[in-house]
């Protein structure tokens, strides 16, 4: 869980909806339980965005958190389907922007895929020792 915003603001609205978005990011992606359907989170999450423009870069930026280095494939294959979902329905903002493409075009790379692969797979390797 996150006590701020990863983007600095000095609203109020943003930094409440910050934490919970991160609630909503971890939900989806099976890193927080939830009985609620993951659907459901989803809608929620793009809503709130749609709503204030302003949570918007807020989101990307965690789920950009949310997917380096995460070595639980099921978690990081959810991480990348929200930001697909997210992209959808709205873009970050000009200045976001090209960083997000950069991030994305990196993790493009089939050779950067199968090198994340073949880590989770050695961690788990570890873990089962």
């Amino acid at each position: 869980s996150i006590k701020k915003p990863m983007l600095i603001t000095s609203s109020y609205v943003i930094k409440k909806e910050a934490c919970e978005m991160f609630k909503l990011i971890q939900m989806y992606m099976g890193d927080r339980q939830t009985r609620t359907d993951r659907n459901h989170v989803a809608l929620t999450a793009v809503t709130n965005c749609w709503s204030i423009q302003g949570l918007r870069d807020e989101m990307y930026i965690q789920l950009v958190r949310q997917t380096t280095n995460n070595m639980f494939y099921r978690s990081l294959t959810l991480g990348w389907e929200l930001m697909a979902i997210s992209l959808a329905f709205f873009s970050p903002s000009p200045k976001f922007q090209s960083y997000l493409e950069g991030y994305i075009y990196r993790h493009l790379d089939q050779l950067n895929d199968e090198n994340i692969i073949q880590h989770i797979k050695e961690l788990q390797g570890l873990k089962d020792k």
